[in-house]
């Protein structure tokens, strides 16, 4: 992630921010990669739609894993999101379903948006989730 938001900030004039709460640690690498292209089409998006000055990205570790993206842009009205529109909102959240994932979009006009994806913990395994040594 933080390649990524370093490579963003490169790419763009929009400064970024990472925050880690939790004991970080690896994950299996199919949900790692879908997390990661989600954070990767949300900073797509926040370039493309957002006109944001930031972009801040958090990641929480728990039993499961919660994942925020939340930039300070122009937003968008509701509408757009339960009429469904955007192929990057609708790519995202098939990459949630098929990991087991809930995604969460809030934006509202001149407050920019919020994309949260909430991992549960496997029922009976809350450390299933670790594989390997920690490094975010």
């Amino acid at each position: 992630m933080r390649r990524l938001l370093l490579e963003f900030e490169e790419r763009t004039t929009i400064g970024t921010s990472l925050r880690v709460r939790g004991d970080a640690r690896r994950l299996m690498p199919e949900l790692e990669l879908g997390l990661y292209r989600i954070v990767q089409e949300a900073l797509h998006n926040v370039d493309r739609h957002a006109a944001a000055r930031h972009v801040a990205v958090g990641l929480a570790f728990a039993a499961g894993v919660r994942v925020n993206v939340r930039d300070d842009g122009v937003g968008f009205p509701g509408p757009m999101l339960a009429a469904g529109s955007g192929l990057g909102l609708l790519g995202m959240q098939e990459r949630a379903s098929l990991l087991g994932a809930r995604l969460v979009v809030r934006s509202s006009v001149g407050r920019g948006t919020t994309v949260r994806v909430t991992v549960p913990a496997p029922e009976g395994q809350p450390r299933s989730l670790q594989v390997g040594p920690s490094s975010p």
